[in-house]
């Protein structure tokens, strides 16, 4: 999706900011885990296994102000139901 949404790049420019894309997207876990917590969890989930799936019917465009923490819906796509390739990520 990332190199699609840049080949319309230019069509996003304004004077005075440069549209920025995530070249590797992620999804973030745990990441309010205290260090604490990290090195207590660890022991039992280092050798977990774990698998998941889901399916999205929709994705949001998302922007941020500089300077600010938080994102405003801009936009929601809606996906139609065309099939598709799937390709199985992995976490771990």
């Amino acid at each position: 999706i990332v190199r699609e949404l840049r080949s319309s790049r230019r069509l996003m420019r304004s004077p005075d900011h440069e549209p920025f894309f995530i070249t590797d997207p992620y999804i973030p876990i745990a990441r309010k885990l205290t260090s604490e917590q990290y090195d207590k969890a660890w022991p039992e989930f280092s050798h977990r296994h774990f698998t998941g799936s889901f399916i999205a019917d929709g994705m949001l465009l998302l922007k941020r102000r500089e300077g600010e923490k938080g994102y405003q819906i801009v936009q929601r796509f809606e996906f139609m139901n065309l099939p598709v390739a799937t390709k199985q990520g992995e976490l771990f």
